[in-house]
């Protein structure tokens, strides 16, 4: 865009209201009286903003106009009346269905992106990067980590993107292209179906540290929670934790793990004073042993999900976590140290 014709697009926009200590603004413009959303930005990939603008998808923000000033880019884009998924997920505890809704459109979105040629690559998807409008239309938004897939390159020169979300690939560790927004989009499941196994095992799948290991395209995944329900009808066995991915060495690991632990907790010798315990009393105390493992592991897998409301345990903060992880193991271990004595009063 020449000088000439961005001095003439400014002209259109009148500003009503300036967001305090921030390059956002809501602005009128003045030809069509339509209501834009106004932002700067430092950070910015230009064929981004083009593609965008000359290419429509419901789920990703109109772009109405751009240009540069001062080596920053002028976005106006559509005005989004609606919250973001993450005010949505802490405030308004949709259902799981339309969790799945939220879900289905986001992969559409992610879809309409990498469809373009060459795929726009989002790098920064999370919660708060993704509206919900009034309608219930989900739109993802800030594109200014976006970035055009280049086949030629090796590695990520720009490490961009949200710590805890960002996939090692954009840390340096290879190329950046579909998959870096698959793995992101893992971790969002795991925030939107903190309990659900079935959409816990599709996020564990796409938020491998190797991108050959997640799914090769968001429609794929899609396709793995859609199809005949399977997120509702996930066999049990398949969600125990090392069956989860369908990675046979992590099941091979996970069988050699499950035998050592019944093996030691099954054949374990207790004692009441200097007596070896005999009968139902070692049985009961080789039980209570059991359990306690099963519940350990239930804990810092997520398997079953029963722990995650647990105090801290689901907090960014990684001091509080692991408080939490601590006092949730305290807890297990009482829960059956108490019910094995109580089992073991009513016994006597």
């Amino acid at each position: 865009m020449t000088d000439q014709m961005a001095d003439c697009e400014k002209s259109f926009y009148r500003e009503l209201y300036h967001y305090a200590g921030d390059d956002k603004s809501i602005v009128m413009d003045t030809i069509s009286g339509r209501i834009c959303f106004k932002k700067i930005l430092d950070v910015y990939n230009v064929d981004v903003f083009e593609y965008l603008m000359t290419h429509s998808d419901i789920h990703i923000p109109k772009i109405r106009a751009f240009w540069k000033e001062d080596e920053r880019l002028v976005v106006i884009e559509e005005l989004i009346s609606g919250d973001t998924l993450e005010y949505i997920l802490c405030n308004n505890h949709p259902t799981d269905e339309r969790r799945k809704d939220y879900l289905a459109q986001i992969c559409d979105g992610l879809s309409f992106l990498h469809r373009a040629v060459p795929s726009i690559i989002h790098r920064d998807l999370k919660p708060s990067n993704i509206m919900v409008t009034d309608d219930g239309i989900v739109k993802i938004i800030d594109y200014d980590a976006a970035k055009i897939f280049d086949e030629n390159e090796t590695k990520d020169t720009i490490q961009i993107g949200t710590k805890g979300s960002a996939a090692p690939e954009q840390y340096g560790f290879g190329k950046v292209d579909e998959r870096t927004d698959i793995y992101s989009l893992g971790i969002l499941i795991r925030q939107m179906f903190p309990d659900d196994m079935a959409m816990l095992a599709i996020a564990d799948k796409a938020s491998e540290l190797n991108p050959k290991d997640r799914y090769s395209s968001v429609l794929k995944l899609k396709a793995q929670f859609q199809t005949s329900k399977q997120a509702h009808k996930m066999n049990c066995v398949k969600a125990l934790p090392g069956f989860r991915t369908g990675k046979f060495w992590k099941m091979i690991v996970a069988v050699i793990g499950y035998v050592l632990l019944l093996s030691i907790a099954l054949t374990l010798q207790s004692k009441t004073g200097n007596k070896p315990d005999t009968g139902l009393r070692l049985w009961i105390n080789r039980i209570a042993i059991l359990g306690i493992c099963i519940s350990l592991v239930d804990l810092f897998t997520n398997w079953t999900g029963i722990y995650h409301k647990f105090p801290f345990i689901s907090s960014k903060n990684y001091l509080l976590k692991a408080i939490g992880y601590a006092l949730a193991a305290v807890i297990i271990i009482f829960f059956w140290a108490f019910t094995c004595a109580q089992v073991l009063n009513f016994s006597t």
